[in-house]
């Protein structure tokens, strides 16, 4: 007896492109429910350290994110709205990529290391 197994929206690998610190592009692929941070820094993408394990605390995963991501994200909860008022960055386009869970509609997009 065979098994068909059906793949999920969520077993899609999902491409996307980091912009590293240093210019260098790195196009990389992840799994949904991984978090842009994860993703980066297990591609070695330069300036995305998550020295705090993920946990909204350094702002070492400091990202851009394209405007097109951006606008179907639910906002920054307040955790993250205060560290990045620390760390002086506004808007909706700049988050701490510890707090975005990657999703299959997330393929293609384009997350930039912000410059410090």
């Amino acid at each position: 007896m065979q098994t068909n197994i059906m793949t999920t929206p969520a077993d899609k690998t999902i491409r996307m492109r980091y912009i590293g610190s240093d210019g260098s592009s790195h196009d990389v692929s992840a799994c949904a429910g991984e978090s842009l941070m994860q993703v980066a820094t297990a591609n070695r993408v330069k300036g995305v350290d998550g020295d705090c394990g993920g946990n909204c605390a350094c702002g070492t995963c400091l990202i851009r994110i394209d405007d097109r991501l951006a606008a179907r994200l639910a906002p920054a909860e307040k955790e993250e709205r205060d560290l990045l008022s620390f760390l002086g960055r506004r808007g909706p386009t700049f988050r701490l990529g510890c707090q975005i869970r990657v999703t299959p509609e997330m393929d293609a997009i384009t997350a930039a290391v912000v410059h410090e």
